[in-house]
């Protein structure tokens, strides 16, 4: 398993990592370390895709047991309870002898990063697309500042520039629970970078920039301010 060295940001250990080529190292023996609604989850998929979530995911578990210091077996990444109807499908949580953590985890295909913390705390990585339609988009994911910056800048730089901020919106979401339901036009930066203080629902986030090096992959995780 492919996994980079654990960076620490304002309080989150936040990994990278690299699904291999080969199909077959995909698939592990470490499988049975997964929570029942991790393997419920992965029959849903395709084989190949199957493989890749099963490999991320035992991925997360290691990488958690050695962070934490503990038995990869000790490790359990169950889900918080849902913002809405509270049934246990919300974000995920790495839970260790009954004391929970928080945990966010994102992939874009190889790619994958992990984030724990004992704070809330979201992560995203996403790949720059050339065949998506930034202004459509721009429409319903962007304030109308965000839109008139966007306006100013040649397209390559706002393709750019909407994808780091992007990946900024659903960390913050990732982290409140929200997720993809949240209106990411009221997820606002107090600038034009990516990397700086946003807000959403009254609440401020730290957001850093998560680096995907080599790659046309961009990232960013949030976590509240230090107090």
């Amino acid at each position: 398993m492919t996994v980079g060295e654990s960076t620490q940001v304002a309080g989150a250990v936040v990994v990278t990592g690299l699904v291999p080529e080969d199909p077959a190292a995909w698939h592990t023996e470490s499988s049975e370390l997964l929570h029942p609604w991790e393997r419920e989850q992965s029959r849903q998929f395709t084989r190949e895709t199957r493989a890749r979530y099963v490999h991320v995911h035992v991925a997360a578990h290691l990488w958690a047991a050695g962070v934490l210091g503990v038995e990869p077996g000790a490790v359990e990444i169950t889900r918080r309870p849902c913002l809405r109807c509270r049934a246990e499908h919300g974000a995920p949580q790495v839970v260790v002898d009954g004391h929970s953590s928080y945990f966010s985890t994102t992939r874009t295909g190889r790619h994958y990063a992990f984030a724990l913390s004992s704070r809330p705390v979201g992560v995203d990585l996403e790949t720059i697309r050339s065949t998506l339609d930034v202004d459509a988009v721009a429409h319903v994911a962007c304030s109308d500042t965000e839109r008139a910056h966007l306006a100013g800048l040649s397209p390559a730089h706002a393709r750019a520039t909407f994808f780091r901020w992007w990946a900024a919106k659903e960390a913050v979401t990732k982290a409140t629970g929200h997720g993809l339901k949240a209106d990411f036009r009221t997820v606002v930066a107090s600038g034009t970078d990516a990397s700086s203080t946003w807000e959403f629902d009254g609440t401020a986030w730290h957001v850093a920039e998560v680096r995907v090096d080599g790659s046309d992959v961009v990232g960013a995780v949030a976590v509240p301010p230090s107090s």
